[in-house]
């Protein structure tokens, strides 16, 4: 049911786009940074940054001489990196954590013109859904251990009865500058809402965590990109000055 509310909830953005400025492809890399935490003194977390990549299509309107809105459909993988230390525990549990998005990130932009050359700074919401995930987590000992790997269990990651939410609400912002037809952007984007559901991670902690404590899980998403940029409607675009 959820996988057929996000393919309804693309199928509007992409319809709505027919009617947008100017369309383009974007790709480029992906750098995450899970943020677990837990509202426990037995537990500590250390983080790792994962790169991965992001790639869609983009559509956009100039409404103003200098204010436009823009909309993007991607497809991206993130990762998450970390190591739990645990009171008890006599070795750390390492965790590694692979997801793929599809996302749609609205933005509201000003820009200003200098020749070729057009600069523009944005923020938005970004509506991501996850599709699928990984999760691989094994004791940093000699024997390394494996605790949990969901690849080969069967086990899924997203949904209501699962350890992730399947939706993300995201507060994203960055910097265009495009060159002709040539867009670079670079962005980062940070949760809103908290993504941990039914030991998101502490699972793989066994008997060590009672399932009192309360589990939060949110990431941020460093991307820069490189794109192609087609004005649709070039002959149509007047601006208020």
């Amino acid at each position: 049911m959820k996988k057929r509310l996000i393919l309804l909830f693309l199928a509007l953005v992409l319809t709505t786009s027919l009617w947008s400025q100017y369309l383009g492809i974007q790709g480029g890399y992906a750098l995450t940074n899970a943020n677990p935490s837990i509202v426990s003194e037995k537990i500590q977390f250390s983080t790792k940054p994962t790169s991965g990549f992001v790639v869609g299509p983009i559509f956009g309107w100039n409404f103003h001489s200098y204010l436009g809105f823009d909309v993007s459909v991607l497809a991206s993988m993130r990762g998450g990196n970390f190591r739990i230390s645990a009171e008890g525990n006599p070795s750390d549990v390492i965790y590694k954590r692979t997801l793929y998005y599809v996302s749609a990130p609205l933005h509201i932009y000003f820009y200003h013109q200098i020749k070729d050359v057009e600069l523009s700074i944005f923020a938005g919401p970004s509506l991501n859904f996850g599709l699928e995930a990984q999760d691989y987590a094994y004791l940093d000992n000699e024997y390394k251990r494996p605790l949990m790997d969901t690849k080969n269990d069967g086990k899924e990651i997203f949904g209501k009865d699962n350890y992730l939410s399947m939706f993300e609400v995201a507060a994203d912002f960055g910097l265009n500058v495009k060159y002709k037809n040539i867009l670079f952007r670079t962005s980062y984007q940070y949760s809103i809402n908290n993504l941990a559901k039914n030991k998101a991670y502490v699972y793989a902690l066994g008997d060590l965590v009672r399932g009192s404590e309360k589990e939060l899980y949110r990431q941020g998403v460093f991307t820069l990109t490189v794109g192609y940029v087609f004005d649709l409607k070039k002959k149509q675009r007047t601006y208020s000055k």
